[in-house]
């Protein structure tokens, strides 16, 4: 069987390649090319501006990309973002979720943006900011339910109950809570739902110590 010849680039994708040199390095450029347009690049692109700096450059002001590439990138940008937190680069991790979250809301992107939003909410807890991590884990459950997103609405709802219990707010941590374990009960999934019976003991214990404390203190009579 001959092979299919490879596709050569349209001069208006060879223009975009330039512009993503300046925010992919040359594997993920290479990626990209693939998936948007089945070529491969032949020649080195140079890769010397670090991709999170310009990301606005190619998204807001470049005329040549559609709307569906521009979604398909801000997928990619998505992902590189994951990656950095998942790696442990929280600050890079930081800037790239807070730009993917800034286009995702200006192009009306519900989904994308809801996941910015959830992996800001870990990054900001990691690093201990806690209030900002509960404005982005509040904010991408609200968008996974204009989704009707039952699976990440479940994770985000407990990701949210674990940072308000850290935080004292057992009231709002159950009825999280709650909300997750009536998802993982009707997929039946145990380890997770034991996951939020064990948060549930956790809200338990901190409504303990908090009485005690307030005894101590002489609030609680």
């Amino acid at each position: 069987m001959t092979a299919k010849p490879t596709p050569e680039p349209k001069i208006e994708d060879t223009e975009i390649l330039k512009e993503l040199a300046k925010l992919f390095s040359l594997n993920e450029i290479a990626y990209i090319a693939q998936n948007i347009n089945g070529f491969k690049l032949k020649e080195p692109v140079d890769t010397s501006i670090d991709f999170s700096q310009v990301v606005s450059e190619l998204l807001l002001n470049y005329p040549l990309i559609s709307k569906s590439r521009k979604n398909f990138i801000l997928k990619i940008y998505l992902e590189i973002g994951k990656a950095c937190y998942e790696s442990k680069k929280y600050k890079k991790a930081l800037t790239i979720l807070l730009r993917v979250k800034e286009y995702a809301k200006k192009g009306n992107e519900l989904e994308i943006l809801a996941f910015a939003l959830l992996y800001l909410g870990h990054a900001y807890k990691t690093i201990g900011s806690l209030y900002r991590a509960r404005l982005a884990y509040k904010d991408a459950l609200r968008m996974f339910q204009q989704l009707n997103a039952a699976p990440d609405i479940a994770e985000t709802s407990a990701s949210l109950a674990a940072l308000e219990i850290l935080q004292g707010r057992t009231t709002d941590a159950r009825q999280h809570l709650t909300l997750a374990r009536q998802y993982y009960q009707a997929e039946g999934k145990l380890n997770a739902t034991q996951k939020i019976d064990d948060l549930f003991e956790a809200a338990d214990y901190v409504d303990g110590a908090q009485i005690i404390q307030g005894r101590a203190d002489g609030v609680i009579a």
